[in-house]
């Protein structure tokens, strides 16, 4: 009936599919200077608190990341290239795999070459930032 036929659509849904919202940030200061990310941007970047909205897409994930600075979408096909915004006036080619159904792994290829590893543990959303020697975590809780 309908509580079985939403049970299993539930079950089909990445761990990635629903809405998060920030709630830790470590060195993410730190990551924007490795980007050469002005002051005043990374000030503002690192009191903001975004959310992330995660849908599924033919083939992959589309993930919003929505903030009281700017709104930005990456929609990510598994395998194949895309284009994100890293800053501010900043596009970068990217590739995402899928290295367990909650682990992704994004290879920035535009030089400064970085990757993001996003995991799903339950409730929450950790999201790795690396650039050269710089690792910033940001930790999103379900909302």
């Amino acid at each position: 009936t309908a509580d079985v036929y939403s049970h299993q659509i539930f079950n089909m849904s990445s761990p990635f599919v629903g809405n998060w919202k920030l709630a830790d940030s470590k060195n993410f200061d730190n990551y924007l200077k490795a980007l050469d990310v002005n002051f005043v941007t990374r000030g503002l970047a690192t009191a903001a608190k975004p959310r992330q909205e995660v849908t599924e897409i033919e083939g992959g994930l589309s993930f919003k990341s929505i903030s009281t600075i700017r709104t930005t979408e990456a929609k990510i096909v598994f395998g194949e290239e895309f284009e994100d915004v890293r800053k501010p006036g900043e596009k970068v080619t990217c590739v995402c795999i899928k290295e367990a159904e909650n682990r992704l792994v994004t290879t920035i290829k535009t030089p400064p070459e970085g990757t993001v590893i996003r995991e799903v543990n339950g409730d929450e959303y950790i999201m790795t930032l690396k650039l050269g020697d710089v690792v910033s975590t940001r930790t999103y809780k379900r909302d």
